[in-house]
């Protein structure tokens, strides 16, 4: 765990790594206890017209069946037509919102694949929802029931073992769906709301302490809302409370360059500013192929198609020169938001994600030697000040 969460010494990788999977098992099975499998069958059931269904029969297989990532909790229930719905669920640990945020993220979530899905985005079908235990029907939390898409995900080692023929009509078919969102663009940067009519609201806060951020309608404010209130938790020592200095330097390092990056960003101009949904890490998996390598599904949008030319030159293929030129500048977004979701205080951050951004920008500069420079440029600077005593 980061520096950026708390402030005690560090133990040995085996004994964090054993730690963790007791951890692990122990918010399963809680998860598990939680869950009334009946109900949960019986709703499943009455959703889908009757069918009948299956969970896992035992509480040892419903564990072995569950699977997880950083947010969420799912596993399989299949009916006796054959299809398969997914129960999804908030991570119930240390690092979960407060009840309030949960409850934020969940709708907004259901708002934007019912938005996807209204203008023909392949998405899974969301069946029901529950935002609080009184609303589960008996289930016992809070959760989504999702259609489950019958193919595997792509990530980045599996698109590069593809032949080039396969890449690149894998990249046409993610360019169709790139121009489907660009023809629906939204006003303003936000998260979507309200399931029954999607609308575009406040943003998901970071963490549970932080208030709710927009909408805005410039990428400029937007940035601008994030870094004051990450500056905010860096002086009420709320974050990055061990190297509040350094945090702080990295704070400056974003707002001399946050104008460079988006500055003139054709959404940003006064001929209309128009939006798109993606996705908030894009890493590729969240895109669903089938056996031939054909998209079937996205659990998930991204605003960029791909980092590389090839991309660019299928936009315009297909007549869209406006965003094969998001594409080509995308790179210095793409590593501005990487900086700055990075531990600021972490190797990571000096070493590889800041020089990338500086070198994306035609800065040949190393994070010490911006620094140096920093300290000197912003000497005046009074939180500085009172950070360096």
């Amino acid at each position: 765990m980061s520096d950026e969460y708390h402030d005690c010494d560090s133990c040995p990788s085996d004994e964090i790594q054993r730690r963790y999977i007791q951890t692990v098992g122990g918010e399963l099975a809680r998860f598990v206890d939680k869950i009334d499998i009946q109900a949960l069958a019986a709703r499943a059931s009455a959703i889908s017209g009757g069918i009948g269904c299956t969970v896992s029969a035992s509480r040892d297989d419903l564990i072995d069946a569950l699977r997880y990532g950083g947010r969420n909790i799912h596993f399989p229930i299949t009916f006796d037509d054959g299809q398969c719905w997914l129960f999804r669920v908030r991570r119930d640990n240390k690092a979960a919102p407060n009840e309030l945020t949960c409850r934020h993220l969940l709708l907004s979530e259901v708002a934007t694949y019912n938005y996807l899905m209204s203008i023909g985005y392949p998405v899974p079908k969301v069946f029901d929802f529950a935002v609080d235990v009184e609303s589960s029907h008996g289930i016992g939390m809070p959760y989504m029931l999702v259609e489950k898409l019958p193919g595997e995900s792509l990530d980045t080692v599996a698109f590069a073992e593809y032949d080039d023929e396969t890449r690149i009509r894998i990249l046409r078919q993610a360019a169709r769906l790139h121009v489907l969102l660009a023809d629906n663009p939204l006003p303003a940067i936000g998260s979507l709301e309200n399931p029954s009519s999607p609308v575009i609201g406040p943003l998901d806060p970071i963490r549970s302490s932080m208030t709710p951020l927009g909408p805005f309608i410039s990428s400029l404010d937007y940035w601008n809302a994030r870094m004051d209130q990450m500056v905010n938790g860096i002086v009420q020592k709320r974050t990055f409370a061990r190297n509040s200095l350094d945090a702080y330097l990295a704070a400056l390092f974003f707002r001399e360059h946050v104008q460079l990056v988006y500055s003139g960003d054709p959404a940003d101009g006064d001929d209309g500013r128009k939006f798109f949904l993606r996705h908030t890490d894009d890493k590729g998996d969240h895109i669903i192929l089938d056996d031939d390598q054909n998209i079937i599904g996205v659990v998930g949008v991204q605003l960029r198609v791909a980092q590389c030319p090839s991309a660019c030159s299928i936009l315009r293929e297909m007549g869209r020169d406006d965003l094969a030129t998001l594409v080509e500048r995308g790179r210095p977004h793409w590593f501005f938001e990487q900086c700055f979701r990075c531990d600021w205080t972490s190797n990571r951050f000096s070493v590889e994600f800041v020089p990338a951004l500086l070198q994306s920008l035609n800065k040949n500069l190393t994070w010490d030697e911006w620094k140096e420079q920093a300290l000197h440029t912003y000497r005046d600077d009074p939180i500085l000040e009172s950070l360096s005593n």
